[in-house]
């Protein structure tokens, strides 16, 4: 399960930042998986970017690289609407990050979505 999830959720990035960038985002493959995550961070993009807005210290999401936005929308949304452990997605998202990003991208998302686990996550829904 581990690797074939890994897979979809790299599947994920690549739509979502494909429709980031170029405005669309149809996935190769058709897992429910990726079309629950790709619709969900679609669907939830707005209340995303003004929860990880709020963490960003005087930065709008607009600003924030398309690697690093992408990252942080799908890790905050899976955080939210999912039962993936938090650690996983976290982890996940840093993996991304590093492939994907450049030298800072990886510690940035880290810490954004880390402290969504420690301060926002516990209990909250949308």
């Amino acid at each position: 399960m581990g690797t074939s999830r890994k897979k979809e959720r790299e599947e994920v990035f690549k739509t979502l930042y494909a429709r980031e960038v170029k405005g669309n985002y149809q996935p190769d493959s058709g897992s429910e998986f990726i079309h629950e995550l790709v619709e969900g961070v679609k669907n939830h993009q707005a209340p995303l970017d003004e929860k990880l807005e709020e963490k960003l210290q005087d930065w709008r999401m607009e600003r924030v690289y398309p690697v690093e936005r992408v990252l942080l929308r799908l890790g905050l949304y899976e955080l939210l609407h999912t039962d993936t452990p938090k650690a996983v997605i976290i982890n996940e998202a840093v993996e991304l990050a590093k492939k994907y990003g450049d030298s800072g991208t990886a510690s940035f998302v880290n810490g954004i979505l880390d402290n969504f686990t420690k301060n926002v996550v516990e209990g909250e829904t949308e």
